[in-house]
Parts: C-alpha cells; structure tokens; sequence
C-alpha cells in the first residue's frame, strides 16, 4: 500500500535496519529509570527493618524507652559522682587554706625583722603571692596624719632601727640595697594609697631619708644647767 508516495516496505525495511545498528553498537533500548525519592524510601525500610529486627511496634517502642531509661539512670550515677568528687577537692582546699593562713599568721609574729639573717629568711617567703598578698592588707591597713608618719610606720613594722642600720634604699655606701628585695616592694605597694595621696616616688623619698637617719646617734638629753 502506498501513502502520500511512501512504500510501506520501505518504512519497515528502514525501522529494522535502525533496531539492527542499535543492537551492532551495543546500545540498550532506553527504560526508565527509578527515581531517587524512590530509592531513599526503600533504603530507610531496609535500616528501619534492620533495628526493629522483627519486632512489632510496640516492643520496637518499649525496647526504646527502657535504653533511655538505663541512659538516664547513667547519667544520674554520673552526676552524683562527679559532685561528692567537687566536694572532696572543695574539702582539700579549705583545709589547704586554713594551713596557709595559719603559716602567715606565724610569719607576723616574726616582725619586725632584727637581723640580716631573718630578713633574707623572710624576704625569700615573700615568694609565696599568699603571705605577700597578706601582709599587704596588712600594712594597707596602717594610717597616720600623714605620708611620712605612715610609711614610716610601715616600714617599722618590718624592720627595726638596728636592722635599718645595715640597708639604703639604693644600696649606696656598702650598704645592701632594699629597693630590689622582696620587703622593699613590699613597702611600696603597702605604702602608695589614695587617701591619704601617696605616689610610689613618695615611698622611695621617704624611705630614702628614713634609712639614712637609722645611722644617727640617739639623741642624748642634757639636765638643765649642764653644758658640754
């Protein structure tokens, strides 16, 4: 039969010859492929068969709420452990403290210092930031009418007149330098204050003056009448 011209022979003869080159270069008559929202569902069905394990809806559910009731429970015991474990640390370093404040306390019966040996003594525990912390609220605590009468206070609650003796401020003359030592800065830090003003070059000045009168002879006083 022809159409419009067109031998029907002809058509079929073309149709297998293009299923005849498709096949000779290997190609696969195309198909559908899944879809990828198809896929994911089949997988979540296999990982949701594979922890249910066969069990039905409820026992996959009470299976569920008996681990978190064992996660709880864990938690709790580890909980509890963990404070009476803060406890003990906070019972250590009470009983830590007491000792430091009792040792510092020692240490103020010690003052003021009379000898070169008990001042390098002292000096070396003023390493310890606890007694140095200390005895700054100590001596802070040390007023007067004045900077002078107030440093000075400090600085003779430390030393005494016999031990001053051996020191300068800058160590000029052979005498042992107190601004490097450890009561040196000790002074300074006890001594600077708002109120009374008091800068730390006003320490150094009075400290200055102060050490080099240690070295002055007492004062002796002539009955009245009496001449040299």
């Amino acid at each position: 039969m022809h159409i419009d011209g067109v031998d029907n022979n002809d058509t079929s003869k073309s149709t297998e010859r293009r299923k005849g080159g498709h096949q000779k270069n290997g190609l696969v008559p195309y198909s559908p492929r899944q879809s990828s929202s198809s896929f994911r569902d089949k997988q979540k069905r296999s990982v949701v068969s594979n922890i249910r394990n066969g069990e039905s809806n409820e026992e996959f559910i009470q299976r569920g709420i008996v681990t978190i009731g064992h996660g709880m429970r864990d938690s709790n015991e580890i909980s509890v452990n963990l404070l009476d474990h803060l406890r003990r640390i906070e019972t250590k370093f009470d009983s830590i403290s007491k000792v430091m404040e009792e040792e510092d306390d020692d240490f103020m019966d010690h003052l003021p210092l009379n000898s070169i040996e008990d001042f390098d003594r002292f000096d070396a525990n003023l390493a310890s930031k606890s007694l140095s912390r200390r005895l700054v609220e100590h001596l802070t605590a040390i007023g007067g009418s004045n900077p002078g009468v107030i440093v000075r206070s400090i600085a003779r609650r430390l030393l005494t007149k016999e031990l001053g003796k051996s020191f300068s401020w800058c160590g000029l003359k052979g005498n042992r330098e107190l601004k490097i030592t450890n009561i040196g800065k000790l002074i300074i830090a006890a001594g600077k204050r708002q109120t009374p003003r008091i800068t730390e070059s006003d320490v150094k000045l009075i400290m200055i003056d102060m050490l080099r009168h240690c070295k002055d002879k007492p004062r002796v006083i002539q009955p009245a009448g009496t001449y040299l």
